[in-house]
């Protein structure tokens, strides 16, 4: 992180913990509602995730991760550590894995 950083991007730099709350709240939560109150008929649209075959908790769940979460990140990374930190963490979401531990291989016994 560079000191010299001022204004909104080295306030981001310095507290990337709360910019990321800011951020992750103020662009999830209107994004997951539309969704809601769409299937809900508060506004039009609520045919919308019936035509996608997606239920209406599902698509605002994909809408908190790809509307909220994911740019939250890239921006208070790119605050903080720059066009290199951003390549880094695109670089671990790429090899991210997941592992079947053997607790989540066995089947449940019948009874």
């Amino acid at each position: 992180m560079n000191g010299a950083q001022r204004g909104l991007r080295g306030w981001v730099a310095r507290r990337p913990l709360t910019a990321f709350l800011i951020l992750g709240f103020g662009l999830a939560y209107p994004a997951m509602a539309v969704p809601i109150l769409a299937a809900r008929g508060v506004i039009p649209g609520g045919a919308l995730p019936a035509r996608l075959h997606i239920a209406p908790d599902e698509l605002a769940g994909l809408l908190l991760t790809l509307v909220g979460l994911l740019p939250a990140a890239m921006i208070v990374t790119w605050a903080a550590d720059g066009r290199v930190g951003v390549r880094r963490l695109l670089g671990r979401m790429r090899r991210w894995r997941v592992g079947l531990g053997p607790s989540t291989a066995r089947w449940p016994r019948s009874r």
